[in-house]
Order: structure tokens, then C-alpha cells, then sequence
């Protein structure tokens, strides 16, 4: 008589061991779900900030139509459009636009854009935006730098925010060394730095990393 309580906190502790590994599963799996719809807006992050930098570049294309408005040059004979205006398809039939309040050829391989505002339509029907208050753009090395409250959104429900991104279109990256947040039906990340790397199939967050995984997350695993 004296083993039964033994035996039976024997057997509650094994259930309390397995409760905690089932525990622990759902919370590595719910993590990895969140990074990999992070990655995915990582893959967005990259195609719109394309969209941005080609045309820009390959502005005299077939296929392409370029629309100025009330175009003028400042002082010194520097070329400056007030709200340029960029439509296209991408490589997937794809639409987009582009428009700014102005941008100013600053020398020969740089132009700076002024609240810039860009959205493509997906073939899923989804859509995306991204918005800056400035951007400074290398013709030269297909680099380009936003600043300010840097914003990207898919109607999924997903959104980046930075003050800070340069985009490295040569090496297919971009990456930030300022406060970011992401955030998505299952939770929310923040982190003092970011890069996207591999064609944006890999999101990398840096520093100080904070993760908040919403209560009801969990209801997604069939979903996903």
C-alpha cells in the first residue's frame, strides 16, 4: 500500500514531462511558422523594392510608360520631376506603380525620390505597398537607400516598418541597422537590425530580438 503514492507521483510526473514537451513543440512550431510568413514577407520586401529600382534604371524600355507631370528644372539647370509617375508589368505580368512627390537627377548616377509610394498586384489577387519619405538611388551600382519611416504592407495582414533599408540589387539584399518591427496575424517581432539575404528567402532580425506570439496563433498549424 505504501508504493501506490510513489507509483502515481511517479506517473503524474511522466505525464507532467510529456505535457511539457507537447508544450514546447507547439511553441517551436508556432515560432517557425511566424519566421516563415516573415520570410515571405522577406520575399515581398525584395520584389518591391525591385519594381522600384528597374525602372528607374531601365526607364526607356519597351513596356514600360513613364508619366511626368509639370516637369521643370531647379536652379543651376538640376533636372527635377514633380510627381513622376511609374507603371509596368514585372517579369510575372505582374502591375505595378510607382509615384513620388519629385525626384531630382542630383548628378549623373543619383536621384533622390521624395515620398515614395509603390504597389503591385499579385497574380493571387494579394497587394502590396511600400512607402518612404525619401530615397537616394544608384543608376551606377543598382543601389538604393530609403529613409524614413520605411513601410511595407501586404493585405494579408502583414507589415515591416523601419526608419532605415538599403537595398543591394547586384547582391539581391537588403538589410538595416535601425529599430524594425514586423508584424502578422500571429504575433509581433521587433529587433535593432535586419537583413534579407537569398533572394529574400532568408529574413535574418539582429541586436536586441523581442518576440510576442498572440494567444490564439496555434489556430493557424492547420492552415499552414
Amino acid at each position: 500500500m505504501a508504493e501506490r503514492p510513489t507509483k502515481q507521483a511517479s506517473s503524474q510526473g511522466w505525464v507532467n514531462r510529456e505535457a511539457d514537451k507537447l508544450l514546447a513543440s507547439i511553441g517551436k512550431y508556432t515560432q517557425f511558422v511566424f519566421f516563415s510568413k516573415m520570410s515571405l514577407l522577406g520575399l515581398a520586401l525584395l520584389l518591391i523594392l525591385t519594381i522600384i529600382i528597374l525602372p528607374v534604371i531601365n526607364a526607356d524600355k519597351e513596356g514600360l510608360r513613364i508619366a511626368f507631370n509639370n516637369a521643370k528644372e531647379k536652379a543651376e539647370s538640376v533636372p527635377m520631376m514633380t510627381n513622376p509617375k511609374f507603371q509596368g508589368v514585372d517579369e510575372n505580368n505582374q502591375p505595378y506603380t510607382i509615384t513620388a512627390n519629385s525626384a531630382l537627377q542630383h548628378d549623373a548616377q543619383t536621384i533622390v525620390l521624395d515620398k515614395i509610394q509603390a504597389d503591385i498586384f499579385l497574380k493571387d489577387d494579394a497587394w502590396m505597398n511600400l512607402s518612404a519619405n525619401d530615397g537616394t538611388l544608384n543608376t551606377t551600382n543598382k543601389s538604393l537607400l530609403l529613409k524614413g519611416n520605411v513601410h511595407i504592407f501586404h493585405d494579408a495582414g502583414y507589415e515591416f516598418v523601419t526608419e532605415e533599408m538599403h537595398v543591394d540589387m547586384d547582391q539581391n539584399k537588403a538589410y538595416g541597422d535601425k529599430d524594425v518591427q514586423g508584424k502578422g496575424p500571429m504575433g509581433v517581432l521587433r529587433a535593432t537590425g535586419f537583413s534579407v539575404t537569398d533572394r529574400g528567402q532568408v529574413m535574418q532580425f539582429n541586436g536586441r530580438v523581442h518576440l510576442t506570439v498572440y494567444p490564439n496563433a496555434g489556430d493557424e498549424k492547420n492552415d499552414a
